[in-house]
């Protein structure tokens, strides 16, 4: 079921998609700490 092109095309997308949120969030968290330490 797994090995078809598309399910892996699927499972990839969805992975990017994970971690561009994962990676948005830790970086727009430690930009608030930045932004607070600085004041």
């Amino acid at each position: 079921m797994f090995h078809h092109p598309f399910c892996i095309y699927l499972l990839f997308v969805v992975c990017m998609k994970v971690c561009k949120l994962l990676i948005d969030r830790f970086l727009f968290v430690s930009g608030e700490n930045e932004e607070l330490r600085y004041y």
